[in-house]
């Protein structure tokens, strides 16, 4: 007898390209920080788990991509239980006990049969001058926002 084929999870912040959408219908909808939590940890389980960068986090020149990447991840976990973490978005493609790691490109994630991509998005607001110090952006929760892409669930 066959196993399910199990089904891949790709994991983007903010972005989406073009290249992740099929030719035909799809399925967008939004979807609970609570079933957000549940699809990562099977994935995760099932070693199926792909999380996708439209930035090259390890460059220099991203620190500010890096630093947003660090501020979703650190509410995701402290207020969503959702637990990403930043090599989540990193492949090896070391050889022989060597560690050779890239970010993973937002492009190979393809919404496809049993491919799935969860595009976890947020606003920002200025969060004004505090202590005479003038604060940087902020991310309201209530801006957090769970968009999963899909084809075997056409009833959205």
């Amino acid at each position: 007898m066959m196993e399910p084929e199990t089904s891949k999870l790709f994991v983007s912040f903010w972005h989406l390209c073009l290249d992740n959408l099929p030719i035909g219908q799809f399925c967008h909808r939004l979807i609970s920080a609570e079933d957000t939590r549940a699809l990562i940890a099977q994935a995760r389980q099932e070693e199926n788990l792909h999380c996708v960068s439209h930035d090259d986090l390890l460059a220099p020149y991203c620190e500010r991509s890096l630093n947003r990447h660090r501020e979703l991840r650190e509410i995701l976990k402290s207020q969503y239980g959702i637990d990403i973490t930043l090599k989540d978005f990193f492949s090896d493609a070391g050889a022989e006990g060597q560690s050779l790691y890239s970010v993973t490109p937002l492009q190979i994630a393809q919404v496809q049969q049993n491919q799935k991509l969860l595009v976890i998005t947020c606003s920002y607001e200025w969060s004004g001058v505090k202590g005479g110090i003038e604060k940087e952006m902020e991310v309201p929760l209530d801006s957090i926002q769970f968009h999963l892409f899909e084809i075997d669930n056409l009833e959205c």
